[in-house]
């Protein structure tokens, strides 16, 4: 596949059609490509590694271009999808309180410690290392396919796919590290020895993982402004707003001509502001 062999040329490890859990329907599915690449950072004797996740799915398109519905930027920048086991989140604290409990130890404790730890001074310690994705050339508000069946999008149907790979992904890894968590503190050899308590969390805390969205099609794309130019672009970002939320959800869709290209800059925007602050892994 031409994707996922250019993304390796760039150093990225790639996966061909890997499974997911889809949460919402609990069925094993497959997205197209992933790739990943990470970093490490240390400070202060804590190790904390990135592991930055491409998650692609890969389209035909029938007709000759998908147009978009060209938008003004958000001043904001738009924050990589992320996961981390000292997120300050109810459901992963209770989860980590009660591993805590039923190994013996006093899970308030342990809790109370290790928020302090993992938000000093009130901010997450991995802070640095939740980076922005590259500023996209255009953003569009909606997308729409010339030719198509009716009722029936490949567009809205990668999204879907690409939404439920993360979350299904994010479900596994936060799993999988409660399970390995689990069994680390069922076997200390010290009864309520908090520090060794606190040491197993963090260490289970090492690790964040960042996801980066993207579409690839084989169409040009077509941007339509509020006076009705239009314009071919290479690529876009495209932002999903929610009716009863201020939650922004955004994924890249890729011109396949110009995949190369865009690659080459998401790698270099990566490899330089993760550059800054880490080592490559």
């Amino acid at each position: 596949m031409l994707v996922e062999d250019f993304l390796e040329q760039l150093g990225w490890k790639t996966k061909h059609s890997p499974d997911y859990i889809d949460v919402r329907e609990e069925k094993d599915r497959e997205t197209d490509v992933t790739a990943f690449r990470s970093w490490r950072r240390e400070r202060k004797g804590r190790l904390h590694v990135a592991h930055l996740n491409l998650v692609i799915e890969c389209k035909g398109i029938p007709g000759e271009a998908v147009l978009l519905a060209k938008m003004k930027r958000p001043p904001e920048a738009d924050r990589l999808y992320h996961h981390w086991l000292g997120l300050d989140d109810d459901d992963l604290r209770n989860a980590i309180g009660t591993l805590a409990k039923d190994a013996g130890f006093d899970a308030v404790k342990v809790l109370r410690r290790f928020e302090t730890m993992a938000y000093p001074q009130g901010r997450a310690v991995v802070y640095p290392l939740l980076v922005n994705a590259p500023r996209a050339p255009v953003r569009a508000s909606a997308i729409r396919e010339l030719e198509r069946e009716k009722e029936k999008s490949v567009l809205r149907k990668a999204m879907l796919q690409l939404y439920s790979a993360l979350q299904g992904t994010v479900t596994d890894i936060r799993d999988e590290s409660l399970r390995q968590l689990r069994d680390d503190l069922q076997q200390r050899e010290t009864v309520d020895h908090i520090n060794y308590a606190l040491e197993r969390i963090q260490t289970a805390a090492t690790s964040v993982y960042l996801f980066h969205p993207i579409v690839v099609v084989d169409t040009k794309l077509v941007t339509v402004d509020h006076e009705g130019e239009l314009a071919v672009v290479e690529w876009a970002r495209i932002e999903r707003a929610r009716v009863a939320s201020y939650e922004r959800r955004w994924f890249d869709v890729v011109s396949s001509e110009h995949f190369e290209a865009y690659a080459n800059e998401l790698t270099g925007w990566y490899s330089r502001v993760l550059g800054r602050i880490a080592e490559p892994a």
